[in-house]
């Protein structure tokens, strides 16, 4: 039988359950003998409690070109570069994630244009970038899917209604992370990754 659970019932279970995968693999019936053949030694696990399986992320960097903050002539293109080559230095933490989607979404238009898109993915990460991209942000919270925010300080105001915007009906499948350290970009995947893995037995409501 599944069971549907709420977005902080999920954000909880999916922080307690990583854990739990990586420290008593048998707690989740992995078999003994599996366990100890070579073939399961020598191979890379993908997905925490899958195998042989990636996780489908959309990656959209969320930036309008006339915002004017940080600064009014932040170069978007420069910008995306970086984030990417942070991403590019968490390759093997990101072994298990497939970036079907990977591109700059200025206005509600583009978002609706990779709709299609979007609905074959597990989980969505925004990253922000410019102020003035409320309206976008709320075309990709339309799709549907888990997603989370990654704001750095000064990447725009949104992050002030955030918290607002996650009591809402849209944003029940929102979640964020405001914080410098980019390496909490591969953390903010997590909760994709351990919902597709136990898909078997959550929906995500």
């Amino acid at each position: 039988m599944k069971k549907s659970i709420e977005r902080r019932e999920f954000m909880k279970l999916a922080t307690a359950g990583g854990f739990m995968v990586f420290a008593m693999p048998n707690f989740f019936g992995i078999p003994e003998l599996l366990k100890s053949s070579d073939d399961f030694k020598n191979s890379k696990i993908v997905s925490p409690g899958c195998r042989g399986t990636k996780v489908k992320v959309a990656r959209l960097y969320m930036g309008n070109p006339a915002g004017l903050w940080p600064e009014p002539n932040l170069d978007l293109a420069k910008e995306i570069q970086f984030y990417r080559s942070r991403f590019s230095e968490m390759g093997n933490e990101l072994s298990d994630v497939d970036f079907i989607v990977d591109q700059l979404v200025s206005t509600p238009e583009e978002v609706i244009s990779i709709k299609d898109k979007l609905s074959a993915v597990d989980g969505i990460l925004v990253i922000h970038l410019t102020l003035e991209v409320s309206s976008v942000l709320n075309e990709i919270l339309s799709a549907g899917k888990p997603t989370m925010i990654f704001a750095v300080p000064f990447s725009g105001h949104e992050w002030s209604f955030f918290g607002t915007l996650m009591k809402e009906p849209i944003g029940a499948k929102m979640g964020c992370i405001l914080s410098s350290d980019y390496k909490q970009l591969a953390f903010a995947i997590r909760p994709f990754e351990w919902s597709y893995c136990k898909s078997q037995l959550f929906i995500i409501t």
